[in-house]
C-alpha cells in the first residue's frame, strides 16, 4: 500500500500503469518520427501507453529488421516521456501462427488439425457394404475407420457394448485415386445394427496448432524470443518489466480457424493425443473417438475423458508454455482468449476458460461494441450477453488465481459514431465488475483506404479526441482505486460461487449442442444477470476450485476468497469428487441451490464409484435429500439439516428459463441467507434497482474500502436508499472516516454525519439521486482505537467537508455527434481519404436543387457516389 501522501496524489494524478494502453494499430509503412509524434498524442490526451499491434494493412514487414528497430525506438521513446509500451505477438490474430512462420517446418503438425465426420453408413447384420470415401481437401488423410454396433434413438444413435464391440475396419478401405477411397466390408452377425464411421484427419494451413508443444515453442522461439535478442543487441533488455510491462495474445482459441465449416461434425485434434491418450485410458484414441460423437448409454465418461485431455494440452502447449517464458524474462503474459464469454461457443472454443486463464498474469477479457447487457427477461442473443459475462469471468480467473490486474480489450467494433457517455457507461460496467486495465481499440498509425473500416472506432481520429483526456483521467482514478490489493491480513467477503458449466455442454455436446447443453448456456447468462441486477457479488467457480477448497465455518474457502452459496444453474455433469464435495459443505452448513436442473450425471476419468455409502442412488443423489422436505410447492423445494446447511431446487419448469420470472424468488432464497453487502432500492420499496451497477474492495490490510456505485442507464432514480454492509465490522459513524472521491475531478471530499449519511447497526445508510450515467465513488478510512492519526489522509487543505451529498456535481460527459447540421451539401466525385460516417441523414429540397423529379435526383447521387 502506497504512504498517505503518495495515495493521495496518485489518486489526483494517476500513473501510466493505471491509464488507458491503447490498441496502436501498426498499420502502414512505419516511420518512426511519425510514431513518435503519434506517442506524444497518446501522452497529452492522457493515455499511459501503447500495444505495439501489428495490424490488417501492414507494410513495414513484420518481425524484419525495420520492424524490430521502429518498435524498439518507439520502446526508448515511450520510456524517455514516460509511457509504457508493450508488445504483441502476433501479426493480426488470432496468436500462434506468426503469420504462417510457425508451421514451416512441418505443415502438417504444426497446422490447426482437425477430426472430422464427414459421413456415416448404416449396415445391418450380414449386408455387404460397399462405398466411396471422397475426401474434400488436400490437406486431409484417413484416420481410420471404426465399425460401431449401435441402436437408433429418436435424434441419434447410442452406442451398445461399447468400447469393446467396435472393429477397426481401416484396412478394409483401398485407395483408388489421390483422395479417393473404396470401402468394401461385411457386417458380422453378432449385433443388429452397424454404424461405420469414416474419421478423416484435416490440417488447416491457414491456422497453427495451439494444443502441439512443439509447434508453440517455435512460435514463442520466432515472436517472444526474436523479441528479446534484439532488445539485448540495443541494450534495452532492461525496460522489460518496466517501460515493456507485458506481451498481448489475442484470441487463440481451439476451433477458431473452422471457418463455413462449423456446422459439420469437427473436433480438435494433435497427434500428441495418441501416446497421452493411450496413457492415460489404457485405449487407443481411435476406440475413443465415438463417444465424443455419438451417445454412450448411462456413461459420460469416454466423452469427457477426450475433452479432458484436449484442455490439458492446449494449456500446457499453449498458455504454460508462453506464461513460463514471461516468468523468465520479467514480464507479464497478458491478452484475451477467443469467444471468452458466452458459455457454449467459449466451451467450444475454449474448451475450460479457467485452465487458460490460470496462465494468465492478467486476468483476460474483451469487449466489442456497445451493448453490454441482456435486455432483462426479453432476450438474451449472444451480442447482449458476452460484454454481461465477459468481465465476469476475467474477475473470478484474477480473484481465484491472484491475478493483480483484469484487462479489457475495449470499444472494438463499436463504430464511428461511439460517444463519450457510452464509453463511460461501457467503463463504469465493466469497472463494477472486475476490470481495472483499459485497453481501447483502438489508436491507429492510419486510416487510409480500407483501414478506416477495420473495427472502428479510431479515438485519435475522432471529432472528441482533444476531450478524451477527461475520460482517461476518469479512468485511470478508477483503475488506481480498484488496483489497490486485497492483503491476505483483510477480512475475507463472503461472496456467491456459480459453478462454471462446462462439463454439463461438453457431456452433451456431439460436437454440435444437445438439450442439457442448450439449457445450461441460457441459464448462466440469466442467471448471472439476476445476480448482478439484485447487487450480491458473486465468482465463477471451476469445478476444480471448488474442490480443493476448504470448509470453514459454514463456508467455502479458497485462498483469500470465502463462499457461503453454491449456485448451479441449469447443471446436469459434474464431477464426482464435486459430488462429495457437495454433500460435505451440506453436511457443515453449506448452502446449495440448484436451479432448473439437479446434477444426475458423474465424471470420473477411471470409473471410480461416484456415491458415498452414506448416500446411494436410487434416482437422483440430491433430489434424495430434497425429497424429505417439509416444504413442497410447484416452484421450489428444499431442506435444511440440524447444521443450518440447505438445498434447495428450483424448478424453472419454463423454457426458455428467463421466462420463468425467477428474479424475486431467487432474491428471497439469498436474502434467507444474508443481504448483499450493497443494496441500492427505491426508498420506501424493497425493491432493487438493477440499472446500478457495484462494486465493494478492501485493501490496506482491512483498513480502507471503496465502493463504486454507477448508473449505467439513461434512466433517472430519485431519493434511493442505498445500504452499505463493510465488510469490517463496525459499530457506529465515529469508527470510520467516510468520503467521497469525484474521479472526474479528483477532488476528494469528507463527508460529514447527516440526513442522507446515517449508520445503523453498522450498517452504512445513504440517500441518494442517480441521474442518467451518474456514478459514486466512496472511500471507507478505518480508525483504530479511535486514534484521529489512523486516517488514510494527511491534513491537507485539499480535502473539505460536506454537508450535502447533492452538491457532487454528476459527471455528465457530453454526447458529441460527427454532424449537426449543414445547411449546403457540394457532392461532387472524389477519391480522396474521406471518413467513412456510420450514421447520417440528409434531406434534400428539390425545388431550391431545380430538379423537376425525385426520381432523377435519386439516380443522380447514385451516379456521383461511390459507396465501398
Amino acid at each position: 500500500m502506497d504512504s498517505k501522501k503518495n495515495f493521495f496524489n496518485d489518486y489526483k494524478n494517476p500513473p501510466v500503469e493505471y491509464r488507458p494502453q491503447y490498441f496502436w494499430f501498426l498499420n502502414h509503412d512505419m516511420q518512426i518520427n511519425e510514431m513518435k509524434k503519434q506517442l506524444d498524442l497518446i501522452k497529452k490526451n492522457g493515455g499511459g501507453g501503447a500495444f505495439l499491434h501489428a495490424r490488417h494493412g501492414r507494410i513495414t514487414p513484420y518481425l524484419s529488421e525495420k520492424w524490430l528497430e521502429i518498435c524498439s525506438e518507439a520502446i526508448d521513446y515511450g520510456n524517455k516521456i514516460g509511457l509504457q509500451v508493450w508488445l504483441y505477438d502476433e501479426d493480426g490474430f488470432p496468436s500462434g501462427f506468426c503469420k504462417g512462420k510457425t508451421i514451416e517446418p512441418n505443415p502438417k503438425d504444426f497446422s490447426a488439425n482437425f477430426i472430422v465426420l464427414n459421413n456415416e453408413f448404416e449396415v445391418e447384420a450380414g449386408e455387404k457394404l460397399n462405398v466411396t470415401i471422397n475426401l474434400e481437401h488436400s490437406t486431409s488423410e484417413i484416420y481410420g475407420i471404426l465399425a460401431i454396433p449401435v441402436k437408433e434413438t429418436d435424434l441419434n444413435y447410442e452406442i451398445i457394448d461399447y468400447p469393446k464391440s467396435c472393429l477397426d475396419i481401416t484396412d478394409c478401405a483401398i485407395e483408388k485415386a489421390q483422395h479417393k477411397f473404396i470401402l468394401e466390408w461385411i457386417a458380422p452377425e453378432s449385433h443388429s445394427l452397424w454404424l461405420v464411421c469414416p474419421f478423416i484427419r484435416e490440417w488447416n494451413t491457414r491456422a497453427a496448432n495451439v494444443l502441439s508443444m512443439k509447434a508453440m515453442q517455435r512460435f514463442i522461439d520466432i515472436t517472444h524470443q526474436k523479441y528479446y535478442e534484439y532488445f539485448r543487441k540495443r541494450n534495452i533488455e532492461n525496460l522489460m518489466g518496466n517501460t515493456i510491462p507485458g506481451i498481448f495474445t489475442d484470441e487463440p482459441g481451439v476451433q477458431y480457424c473452422i471457418g463455413d465449416k462449423s456446422w459439420r461434425r469437427i473436433i480438435v485434434f494433435t497427434p500428441e493425443m495418441e501416446q497421452d491418450y493411450l496413457k492415460r485410458y489404457d485405449m487407443p484414441l481411435l476406440f475413443g473417438l465415438p463417444s465424443v460423437f455419438y451417445e454412450v448409454k448411462e456413461n459420460i465418461n469416454y466423452r469427457l475423458n477426450f475433452w479432458e485431455m484436449a484442455a490439458d494440452l492446449y494449456s500446457k502447449a499453449y498458455f504454460r508454455q508462453i506464461y513460463d517464458w514471461c516468468e523468465k524474462h520479467n514480464i507479464w503474459a497478458t491478452g484475451h482468449l477467443a469467444n471468452d464469454s458466452n458459455l457454449f461457443n467459449q466451451v467450444r472454443d475454449q474448451i475450460d476458460f479457467f485452465k487458460a486463464a490460470k496462465y494468465f498474469h492478467l486476468g483476460p477479457s474483451d469487449q466489442l461494441g456497445t451493448v453490454f447487457r441482456a435486455q432483462f427477461e426479453k432476450s438474451y442473443s449472444l451480442a447482449e450477453t458476452d460484454n454481461m459475462m465477459t468481465p465476469r469471468f476475467a474477475g473470478s480467473s484474477a480473484r481465484l488465481y491472484n491475478q493483480p490486474r483484469v484487462i479489457s480489450e475495449c470499444f472494438g467494433s463499436s463504430g464511428w459514431q461511439i460517444s463519450l457517455e457510452r464509453q463511460k457507461i461501457l467503463v463504469d460496467w465493466q469497472i463494477a465488475n472486475g476490470v481495472n486495465l483499459f485497453i481501447p481499440h483502438d489508436f491507429s498509425y492510419s486510416i487510409a483506404g480500407p483501414r478506416k473500416r477495420d473495427h472502428p472506432p479510431a479515438f485519435e481520429r475522432s471529432s472528441y479526441f482533444d476531450e478524451i483526456s477527461v475520460l482517461n483521467d476518469y479512468i485511470g482514478r478508477l483503475c488506481y482505486i480498484f488496483s489497490q490489493s486485497e492483503n491476505s491480513k483483510s477480512p475475507r467477503p463472503l461472496r456467491i460461487g456459480l459453478v462454471y458449466g462446462n462439463r454439463t455442454i461438453l457431456a452433451d455436446m456431439n460436437p454440435m449442442k444437445g438439450n442439457d447443453a442448450a439449457m445450461a448456456h441460457d441459464a448462466q447468462a440469466y442467471i448471472i444477470d439476476i445476480l448482478q441486477r439484485l447487487h450480491y457479488d458473486f465468482d465463477i467457480l471451476p469445478e476444480e476450485v471448488i474442490i480443493e477448497s476448504k470448509i470453514e465455518d459454514k463456508h467455502l474457502v479458497y485462498g483469500k476468497n470465502e463462499y457461503d452459496m453454491l449456485v448451479f444453474a441449469a447443471l446436469r455433469t459434474i464431477k464426482s469428487k464435486l459430488y462429495h464435495k457437495i454433500i460435505n459443505f451440506y453436511e457443515k452448513g453449506g448452502k446449495i441451490l440448484f436451479i432448473q436442473k439437479i446434477p444426475d450425471k458423474f465424471y470420473s476419468s477411471r470409473n471410480h464409484p461416484i456415491l458415498s455409502q452414506n448416500h446411494k442412488q436410487t434416482s437422483n443423489p440430491f433430489l434424495d435429500i430434497i425429497s424429505i422436505s417439509k416444504e413442497k410447492d410447484s416452484d421450489m423445494n428444499s431442506h435444511q439439516n440440524d447444521k443450518d446447511g440447505i438445498i434447495s431446487f428450483l424448478k424453472a419448469q419454463t423454457y426458455p428459463i428467463y421466462k420463468n420470472n425467477l428474479l424475486p424468488i431467487v432474491n428471497n432464497i439469498l436474502r434467507k441467507t444474508r443481504e448483499p453487502n450493497i443494496s441500492i432500492v427505491l426508498n420506501k420499496t424493497e425493491k432493487e434497482i438493477g440499472d446500478i451497477a457495484v462494486r465493494q474492495l478492501q485493501f490496506n490490510e482491512g483498513k480502507n474500502e471503496a465502493i463504486f456505485l454507477a448508473n449505467v442507464s439513461k434512466n433517472i432514480y430519485r431519493q434511493c436508499r442505498v445500504k452499505i454492509h463493510p465488510i469490517k465490522s463496525i459499530q457506529n459513524q465515529q469508527d470510520i472516516d467516510f468520503f467521497i472521491l469525484d474521479a472526474v475531478d479528483g477532488t476528494i471530499s469528507k463527508i460529514k454525519p447527516l440526513k442522507e449519511y446515517q449508520m445503523k447497526d453498522g450498517v452504512i445508510v445513504l440517500i441518494l439521486d442517480f441521474l442518467a450515467v451518474q456514478s459514486y465513488l466512496f472511500l471507507i478510512d478505518y480508525r483504530e482505537d479511535n486514534k484521529q492519526d489512523q486516517s488514510l489522509f494527511e491534513d491537507s487543505d485539499d480535502i473539505e467537508e460536506i454537508e450535502n451529498l447533492t452538491a457532487i456535481n454528476p459527471y455528465i460527459p457530453p454526447n458529441l455527434e460527427l454532424i449537426n447540421e449543414i445547411n449546403e451539401w457540394n457532392i461532387y466525385p472524389t477519391r480522396l481519404n474521406i471518413l467513412n460516417l456510420d450514421k447520417w441523414k440528409v434531406n434534400f429540397s428539390v425545388e431550391k436543387m431545380g430538379i423537376e423529379r425525385p426520381s432523377y435526383l435519386v439516380a443522380k447521387i447514385k451516379h456521383l457516389i461511390e459507396i465501398e
